[in-house]
C-alpha cells in the first residue's frame, strides 16, 4: 500500500483602503512614520469585534498612535501587517 501526504499552505491578504484622507503619525514602537487608522476602520476591514482590538493592544501586537492633528488616538498601520489573531 502507497501512502500519499498532501501538504496545502494557504496565505490570506487583507487591503485596507482608507476612505478619508491619508492620515500619518509617528510610531515609537516602531520607530517610523506610518499610515494611521482609526479603531473601528481596522476593526470593520478585519472583522474583530471589540475584545479581538483590545487583546490585540493590551500585549502590544498592534500600536496606539498620536497623529500630528492629535485628536483622536490611531493605530499604526505597519502593527496591523505583523499582528495574527
Amino acid at each position: 500500500m502507497v501512502r500519499t501526504e498532501i501538504t496545502i499552505e494557504t496565505h490570506e491578504v487583507t487591503v485596507i483602503r482608507h476612505s478619508g484622507r491619508q492620515t500619518t503619525g509617528f510610531c515609537h514602537a516602531c520607530q517610523s512614520f506610518v499610515s494611521a487608522y482609526l479603531p473601528d476602520e481596522i476593526a470593520g476591514a478585519l472583522r474583530w469585534n471589540d475584545t479581538d482590538l483590545q487583546v490585540m493592544l493590551e500585549t502590544g501586537k498592534i500600536h496606539f498612535i498620536k497623529t500630528a492633528e492629535g485628536v483622536a488616538p490611531f493605530i499604526c498601520g505597519d502593527s496591523i501587517g505583523k499582528s495574527k489573531i
